[in-house]
């Protein structure tokens, strides 16, 4: 409006003025319960404006909200209120945007007018919050978002096991029949993780790795950055000695340089031609994997049938081909196995397990437990507030009922404090993040191995997505019911017995059930936590059957180009004196 007040805005705030003054109101109270009415008025007026009224036509129909006698009656009520607190007028005829930008402005005002009030909710909140991003990440990482491996659903894991269920690796004899007599699988390979000394590209390191048959990188489904991965022609006995690099490795240890494919490289003393360069995204059989060397040249090395080196199977289905069906025709094969070799096959089948469920088998139960954990927390945290919002909303019923008497709607006044509720869970949702971040950048520094690509584990879009999902619910959650009964005013009554607590009986009476339900919610937490130390605590009472105090283990891989013979590797370990300097810190063997 224009800078110069009008004679009839004039006479509105000097007869507010006049009146809170006899109530013993201070001046700077005073001031700001009338600037807060004056918004309105402002907003109004601009909002003519946009319209295409005129300045004395938009003047005019601005100040009848606040110069009518519905402000007048609203006003004679205030002489008999003992305070009055935070005055905002609502207009039904404004925008939507224009409201919400009101709404927010207020909301603000509000918050900064209760600091402690607002610290409690929004600290709660960013807790509450906090922890469910965290855990969702991880959960999310684990397991929802996709895996690099193309068509997982047709991935399976095989290895043999007795009828009584006990599991066991697979002898190779047995993996060559599965290979010649399946009719369910496009690819077929197996495979035994590894560690080896690579001596080639700077100082000697000990790196993760694999033994593994052609068909594991079929099975896979993911094709070589460069070069090849291991064909047919490696399983052989006998073959060439190759080998395939990670991406991590040849970019870390060769300097991504691509002219190592068919360069050796020494790995356990003997070269080895450099063939190909997986992606990142190959990581079987774990992220760690940095080689993968062929099965042809350890062939001979392998126990005859009814053995057990520590192979495993990995598969992929024919296109069409269930599971159901993929685990009778390898049952038919076993049983066939089986009566041509009854003496080292006896009571051996095939143990068959989707590939996406071995790899989340062991961490899902323990992330479904934590996320109803942190869900509880957030229950009782909606809860907790959704019971201060509503002690809130009693304090301000003065203020809803002269909102009301100036023409505000219902509806106006629940959309007012429902904004104030989600502002406050956007600002806790926020803090909320980061916290989630800190937490989640604790625990990939601890890089967990039980825990499926822990490494990419960050907050992304979908983390914030969800993260700003799940503020606006946990707003609505402690906010609509505070809001719907606090707008729930008896107008006469509310001006009439300020203060005196009129019509408040329901009202805590829910705030009363809202207390049972979080100490319930608390109860069950507890318990459940209870039973995990127990747990925890018996599981670390169990006696290993030694004194495990200072004891240190460790293991040394010879290389077998030095010592292929037993006689060789019992003298060195025999005849190798071992020096150990150990302190609570540090150990040092020589």
């Amino acid at each position: 409006m224009p800078e110069q007040p009008s004679a009839p805005s004039l006479r509105w705030q000097q007869a507010v003025d006049r009146r809170l003054a006899a109530l013993g109101v201070p001046p700077l109270r005073r001031v700001e319960i009338i600037d807060q009415i004056a918004q309105h008025v402002e907003d109004r007026y601009d909002e003519l404006k946009a319209e295409g009224r005129s300045d004395d036509e938009a003047r005019r129909l601005a100040l009848a909200d606040v110069d009518g006698p519905r402000f007048a009656r609203a006003v004679a009520h205030i002489e008999r209120m003992p305070a009055l607190h935070n005055t905002v007028l609502g207009s039904p005829r404004r925008s939507f945007m224009g409201s919400l930008s009101q709404d927010v402005r207020y909301a603000l005002r509000s918050m900064r007018q209760s600091p402690v009030f607002t610290a409690v909710v929004v600290g709660t909140l960013a807790l509450a919050i906090g922890a469910n991003v965290a855990i969702f990440s991880v959960t999310d990482t684990a397991m929802l978002r996709p895996f690099s491996y193309p068509q997982i659903d047709r991935m399976v894991a095989l290895n043999e096991q007795r009828r009584a269920g006990q599991q066991m690796s697979i002898s190779w004899p047995d993996f060559e029949d599965w290979l010649a007599q399946n009719q369910v699988f496009e690819y077929l390979g197996i495979y035994r993780a590894a560690a080896v000394n690579l001596t080639s590209g700077g100082s000697p390191e000990r790196v993760n790795g694999a033994m593994a048959s052609s068909g594991v990188f079929g099975a896979a489904g993911i094709q070589p950055a460069i070069g090849r991965s291991l064909q047919p022609d490696d399983d052989r006995a006998g073959a060439a000695r190759v080998v395939v690099l990670s991406d991590r490795l040849w970019q870390t240890r060769f300097a991504a340089d691509r002219d190592i494919l068919g360069r050796p490289i020494v790995i356990n003393g003997e070269p080895h031609t450099v063939v190909g360069i997986m992606p990142a995204a190959m990581r079987f059989p774990s992220r760690l994997t940095d080689v993968w060397l062929p099965l042809g040249p350890a062939i001979e090395t392998f126990p005859p049938r009814g053995a057990h080196p520590g192979l495993f199977g990995i598969g992929r289905l024919k296109p069409g081909v269930t599971f159901d069906r993929a685990q009778a025709d390898m049952d038919t094969v076993a049983r066939r196995i089986e009566s041509q070799f009854p003496d080292a096959n006896a009571g051996v089948t095939v143990g068959m397990i989707p590939y996406y469920e071995q790899i989340v088998a062991s961490i899902r139960p323990t992330l479904l437990v934590l996320l109803g954990a942190v869900g509880f927390v957030l229950l009782i945290g909606c809860a907790n507030l959704a019971n201060l919002m509503l002690a809130r909303a009693e304090r301000r019923q003065q203020e809803i009922a002269l909102r009301a008497a100036l023409g505000a709607e219902r509806r106006r006044i629940i959309q007012q404090l429902l904004t104030e509720s989600l502002l406050m869970s956007l600002i806790g949702g926020a803090l909320g993040v980061l916290l989630a971040w800190w937490m989640i950048s604790v625990l990939a520094a601890s890089s967990p191995t039980t825990i499926p690509r822990i490494d990419q584990l960050a907050i992304d879009r979908r983390v914030l997505a969800f993260s700003v999902l799940l503020s606006i619910l946990t707003g609505v959650l402690f906010g609509l019911v505070p809001a719907i009964r606090g707008s729930a005013t008896d107008l006469v009554k509310s001006l009439a017995h300020a203060g005196r607590g009129v019509g408040l009986g329901r009202s805590r009476r829910f705030r009363s059930a809202l207390v049972v339900t979080e100490v319930a919610l608390a109860l069950t937490l507890l318990v459940g936590a209870g039973l995990m130390i127990r747990s925890f605590a018996k599981l670390t009472a169990i006696d290993p059957g030694f004194d495990p105090e200072n004891v240190v283990t460790m293991r040394v891989t010879l290389p077998p180009s030095k010592y292929a013979d037993r006689e060789r590797w019992t003298a060195f370990h025999d005849g190798t004196p071992v020096r150990c300097a150990c302190s609570r810190r540090r150990v040092r063997i020589t």
